[in-house]
């Protein structure tokens, strides 16, 4: 028989006491975990409070070693400062090749090639994402996408571009771009072209613009032709002509192109005569650029490669712009 006050549940807690008992156990865990903590909370610059704890960053460097992900690592990855000039051996296209089908000539087509992109008469053969001049003579829907059709065949590209004698544009801006008489108007040279003036900054601005979209089209190189002061005509009735620093004017144009387009862009030029100093390009100009490529019907190639310091790569910065392709050296064939 049970004895009063004393049943079968002897030695049990009652549920409140349960209670009270994992409240109380709760309450001396967390505080123990609050106080060994202590050393392991972060606060940010906004106040906010996280718990870092050792094990976590071991997991964690674990996972990005497995990842590839190097967290607040700082890389320094340097950028090439100048593009890679090996032995050039380039065919200039004709000027209609970007119309028609330029699927069928593509298997023809060289490894390297040089396209004429601005003439002397000033026009563009694409047609430019900017708004041209009036006058200014551009191509169409078509030549542009032949163009880039090229420039994605995987082969090595030259933008030829046509400086400073330019038609189109100095008759477009007389004031603001062109080499102007003593009178102010149009200065034109022997073979009745107009220029451009490298000192004016609608000039600059404008080949800026050309040789950037050149490069964001694919281009590998740019070749600077007509890059110079011209010296066919009467000279003595440009305006100012005696005030003009042309080999300062040359050089500051370079400068600002340099600075524009990628460093791993070749950027070359032109030159066409015997005594480059009288267009502005004197010969310490002249090793500035990646490449010379040499007018060999008007220039003594033999010459120039004299005139030239021993530390320049002839066979891989002086291009010859002939024919038929020489048996050594770099070399352009011209149409």
């Amino acid at each position: 028989m049970a004895t009063k006050g004393y049943n079968s549940y002897r030695g049990r807690l009652s549920a409140g006491k349960k209670l009270l008992t994992v409240l109380l156990v709760l309450v001396l865990l967390g505080s123990a975990v609050f106080l060994l903590g202590q050393d392991y909370l972060v606060y940010d610059g906004a106040g906010n409070v996280r718990l870092e704890l050792p094990f976590l960053d071991f997991f964690r460097n674990e996972e990005d070693s497995e990842t590839g992900d190097l967290g607040d690592v700082d890389l320094t990855i340097e950028e090439p400062q100048r593009p890679t000039i090996d032995l050039l051996q380039a065919q200039e296209l004709p000027s209609d090749v970007l119309n028609g089908d330029i699927q069928a000539k593509l298997a023809s087509l060289p490894e390297t090639v040089v396209i004429q992109i601005k003439q002397t008469d000033g026009s563009l053969t694409y047609h430019p994402t900017f708004v041209t001049a009036k006058g200014v003579r551009t191509g169409d829907a078509m030549t542009t996408a032949n163009l880039k059709a090229i420039l994605e065949s995987d082969r090595y590209t030259v933008a030829r571009i046509s400086c400073f004698a330019d038609m189109a544009f100095a008759k477009a801006d007389m004031v603001g771009a062109s080499l102007q008489r003593d009178d102010k108007w149009l200065w034109y040279d022997d073979y009745a072209s107009c220029w451009t003036d490298p000192a004016k900054d609608a000039t600059r601005e404008y080949l800026q613009k050309i040789c950037a979209e050149c490069v964001e089209m694919g281009f590998d190189e740019i070749l600077l032709d007509q890059f110079s002061y011209p010296v066919k005509g009467r000279l003595d009735r440009i305006l100012n002509v005696g005030s003009i620093d042309k080999t300062a004017e040359l050089t500051e144009v370079l400068a600002s192109l340099r600075q524009q387009l990628p460093k791993i862009t070749g950027l070359s030029v032109v030159l066409r005569y015997n005594e480059p100093e009288k267009t502005g390009l004197t010969m310490e100009l002249l090793q500035q650029f990646d490449r010379i490529y040499v007018d060999t019907g008007t220039v003594d190639m033999a010459k120039l490669a004299g005139q030239l310091p021993a530390g320049f790569d002839q066979t891989t910065r002086l291009v010859a712009m002939v024919r038929t392709a020489p048996a050594s050296g770099s070399y352009m064939l011209v149409q």
